[in-house]
């Protein structure tokens, strides 16, 4: 099988991408990945730092502009990032993360038995201290890491073809105040997705500072429970109906850095072959 790890963010977030993707290329993974990143930011930081990265697997990346194409506000939150991303993923099983994550042991490896095209699969991060992200981005990896499970941003694996059909992340949600995970697994459930949460798909999440509105977390919050309200009595699960979503048309850059090939993964995915 083939993953796509898909994420979206900003430069500032760049460190904490460099140290995930740095984690990642540690992990064993008996299949081929790919990673894809869409970028909202003004400047090419985090461009700059994918091409001095030595990876096993390809990253695409995706600069796009900060305003909706069909909107034209600045205030969307990450779904249209992720849509684009997710769009453009080259493989049928969908690992949405954050920039922030944080990869430690084997619980990768175990994908190819949870995923399946009709089934969500929800994970848990556990948020790293100020302190351990800090010894982490100098190059100070503990011994053992310890977090706090985090109520939102969970690990979310599934299928790209059930994810289209669905249309996509609400790009109505606001930017930088959640939600809008819940909505999209909430509509993935009704269009006959099994949503199984697995505690023991876990990563760690690095400490950043949070910056939240509070009006535009509310303003989520009211449009989650108008979403659920309207489910319930039997309203449509397909989201972004009134526009294009995930619109290439915003894309300002797009690359492709390619994989360093490594011969210990080769070996690792011609096994897995075999064994099938």
């Amino acid at each position: 099988m083939g993953l796509s790890i898909c994420c979206t963010g900003t430069s500032e977030r760049a460190e904490h991408l460099r140290l995930q993707l740095l984690s990642l290329a540690r992990c064993e993974l008996p299949f081929d990945v790919e990673f894809v990143f869409a970028d909202d930011s003004g400047d090419d930081l985090i461009e700059k730092i994918l091409e001095v990265l030595v990876l096993p697997f390809p990253v695409t990346y995706l600069r796009y502009t900060s305003l909706h194409p069909w909107s034209n506000s600045p205030y969307h939150c990450p779904s249209f990032g992720l849509n684009l991303a997710i769009k453009h993923a080259k493989y049928d099983a969908i690992l949405k993360v954050d920039p922030e994550t944080y990869w430690v042991g084997p619980v990768l490896s175990n994908i190819p038995k949870l995923f399946h095209p009709d089934r969500v699969v929800v994970g848990v991060q556990f948020e790293l201290s100020e302190e351990v992200t800090q010894r982490l981005i100098e190059g100070d990896e503990p011994e053992v890491l310890e977090g706090k499970a985090k109520t939102n941003s969970p690990l979310l694996l599934f299928s790209k073809r059930r994810f289209l059909l669905v249309g996509g992340y609400d790009e109505e949600f606001m930017k930088g105040s959640g939600f809008e995970d819940d909505e999209l697994v909430m509509r993935l459930a009704k269009s006959g997705a099994q949503v199984l949460e697995v505690p023991a798909f876990r990563a760690f999440h690095l400490w950043h500072e949070t910056k939240r509105s509070y009006l535009l977390f509310h303003l989520n919050e009211e449009r989650f429970r108008k979403k659920v309200e309207m489910l319930k009595r039997g309203g449509s699960w397909v989201a972004n109906q009134d526009h294009v979503w995930g619109d290439p048309s915003a894309i300002l850059k797009h690359k492709v850095f390619g994989a360093f090939v490594d011969q210990r993964w080769e070996r690792l995915k011609r096994s897995a072959r075999e064994a099938e």
